[in-house]
């Protein structure tokens, strides 16, 4: 039932939250995507509002890839690392990569409303 998705999601999320080197809400303020299949990574930076693990930067630009899969799970389901222009998300990053990342706006969807997914990252976290 929905309490056990829930449960994954929470369990998925502190995971990557640990994993995290750094965990912050930023707004996307350059984005350039990853081509196709090339495995070429694209770059996005961010203007940091909120830092919730690690050191952080009024600015950050980093790696990502569209999409990956995360200890077998795709990642449609927990890591999502889609970005567009001016969107505010919650982002993971582990060695200067984006390992995932989840709306912080308007467009936030899913089980978890942003408030208990900056919790949970900010109780693993530590602060």
């Amino acid at each position: 039932g929905l309490a056990a998705v829930l449960g994954e999601v929470l369990e998925s999320l502190a995971a990557a939250a640990r994993d995290a080197d750094q965990i912050f809400i930023g707004t996307v303020t350059s984005l350039s995507r990853p081509k196709g299949q090339s495995g070429e990574f694209g770059s996005v930076t961010f203007r940091v509002a909120e830092s919730l693990k690690g050191e952080s930067s009024p600015n950050l630009t980093l790696r990502w890839k569209d999409k990956f899969t995360y200890s077998c799970q795709p990642s449609e389901m927990f890591y999502n690392v889609g970005f567009r222009s001016s969107g505010t998300f919650i982002v993971y990053t582990r060695d200067g990569q984006v390992v995932r990342s989840a709306a912080a706006d308007h467009l936030r969807s899913g089980l978890l409303s942003l408030d208990e997914e900056r919790a949970t990252a900010a109780s693993v976290g530590g602060r």
